[in-house]
């Protein structure tokens, strides 16, 4: 990966963490932590679990591989924290900003995320 590409792909998860921030979610933006990277953001959600968030701002979707890491990483994060962390990808969508961004995650983590969350 290039200088540039960590240039762009940093400044835009800094904007999504300011963008979060701003709304009113606890989102940190996370440290690279070697062979256990734990994702590149986590927003604590109500009931003290985590969304593990993927940040990605590049040009061609590559979801097979993006999820194949969101998910390596949200299993980390969980071994790490030891509470319940599910994985996000957030690409960036041309032309809008942080909040309007792309949302990806699999039918299976996403309705376990709302049972967790007491909405289902």
């Amino acid at each position: 990966m290039s200088s540039r590409s960590k240039r762009v792909g940093s400044r835009y998860e800094t904007d999504i963490r300011d963008w979060g921030l701003a709304a009113g979610y606890d989102i940190d933006r996370l440290a690279l932590n070697g062979s256990k990277d734990l994702g590149d953001l986590h927003i604590r959600t109500k009931n003290n679990g985590f969304i593990v968030v993927e940040a990605k701002n590049v040009a061609k979707l590559a979801l097979p591989q993006w999820w194949e890491e969101a998910q390596t990483e949200a299993d980390n994060h969980e071994e790490l924290y030891g509470r319940p962390s599910f994985p996000w990808i957030v690409h960036k969508r041309r032309g809008h900003g942080p909040g309007k961004s792309w949302l990806t995650a699999s039918l299976e983590d996403g309705l376990e995320f709302m049972r967790f969350e007491g909405v289902l």
